[in-house]
């Protein structure tokens, strides 16, 4: 779907009921919801998300919203199935509206308006991944530099096909005597001429090379924080993104900027044990403040056998629920932290044969 997302939350006796039979097989039991929830619910029938909750017992709110987005992406797999069958290989995804689209990982194909890193460093392996073409709305004869650099940059940044459209209310994509297209397309149709049949060939399959950093981008610590704004009567700032999805961009931004290869890393990555196969030797934790158990043990495994470790003082300061744990991981595995100095960090603290970094990332 084009430009789709999610727009308010969806209560519906349909939506609700698989929301139910997807916490059961979170949570086992209602016993286990119900402390998570902090609420009372007698039957697995009565369990409404979005009601009560606190600061410190977010997760009706969390667990929902988690579980809206999984449900959007995940129909594009299902479309995949239905048509499969009947005409072989089928993408299915979205395109546009990032924001939403948080759970990338689900989706068969991705299509945004730039090279979106998030979406380039947790696509699904066989997925489908690009970008609509600029200009854009508006075709000129004066875009040479930017349509020769745009299928360069999107083949060494991993996306994998470039979409050419024009708006029919703007300025057409051909001249208007229909003699020829504008320069744009013909620069750009040069340039991936080079990349199908040139020196640009021998990049198209080549394994790429993830670089030693990551950006760790917790989208539960996200859905936590919108549901922290509107617990506290903020409700119209829900849907905003929150800031730590900024900080995470510009450090991935800065650590390009320093020659270092540098992408994202999710929690579902994390879980799945990719931090020790990517061979990583810095994760940065920009806003992670919802951890599991699972991640927290595999970002502390990290660091023991010598990665190093920038993050936060709230770094996993709650669960992947949401609710507020008696300390965050840096507490638990360091004790008392470091002071930051003026420039937003401590000195770096050793752990097993790694090192951790205590982080004020709003000072940098």
């Amino acid at each position: 779907g084009d430009e789709v997302g999610l727009g308010g939350r969806c209560f519906a006796p349909d939506s609700l009921a698989r929301f139910r039979t997807k916490m059961r097989e979170a949570y086992g039991t209602l016993d286990a919801l119900n402390r998570e929830w902090g609420s009372s619910f007698a039957r697995w029938d009565d369990v409404l998300p979005c009601e009560g909750g606190s600061a410190e017992r977010p997760a009706a709110y969390v667990d929902f919203d988690l579980f809206t987005s999984w449900a959007f992406a995940e129909y594009a797999s299902y479309l995949e199935m239905l048509a499969g069958d009947s005409i072989g290989a089928f993408y299915a995804g979205h395109s546009g509206g990032i924001h939403d689209n948080v759970m990338m990982h689900l989706a068969g194909s991705l299509y945004y308006y730039g090279v979106i890193e998030q979406a380039v460093s947790m696509k699904r392996p066989d997925a489908v991944i690009g970008c609509w073409y600029r200009p854009g709305y508006s075709f000129s004869e004066k875009h040479e530099t930017e349509s020769r650099h745009w299928p360069w940059w999107h083949l060494f940044r991993g996306t994998t096909r470039i979409q050419i459209w024009h708006p029919q209310s703007g300025p057409p994509a051909y001249h208007e005597d229909l003699s020829r297209p504008y320069n744009a397309f013909a620069w750009m149709a040069e340039e991936m001429a080079d990349i199908r049949l040139g020196i640009g060939k021998l990049l198209l399959h080549a394994q790429r090379d993830e670089g030693p950093a990551a950006v760790y981008l917790s989208q539960r610590s996200l859905f936590t924080a919108s549901a922290l704004r509107e617990l506290a009567g903020e409700k119209g700032k829900r849907r905003e993104t929150p800031p730590a999805s900024s900080v995470c961009a510009g450090m991935q931004q800065a650590i390009l900027a320093a020659q270092v290869e540098c992408r994202y890393l999710s929690e579902y990555q994390a879980e799945a044990g990719e931090i020790a196969s990517r061979g990583l030797k810095l994760i940065v934790l920009p806003g992670a403040s919802s951890l599991s158990a699972r991640e927290r043990t595999a970002l502390k495994a990290f660091v023991e056998s010598g990665g190093t470790l920038a993050a936060d003082s709230k770094a996993g300061s709650r669960n992947e629920h949401g609710t507020a744990q008696p300390q965050g991981v840096l507490e638990e595995w360091l004790g008392a932290l470091p002071a930051i100095a003026a420039n937003g960090r401590s000195e770096a603290v050793p752990l097993g044969r790694g090192r951790v970094v205590v982080c004020d990332f709003d000072a940098w």
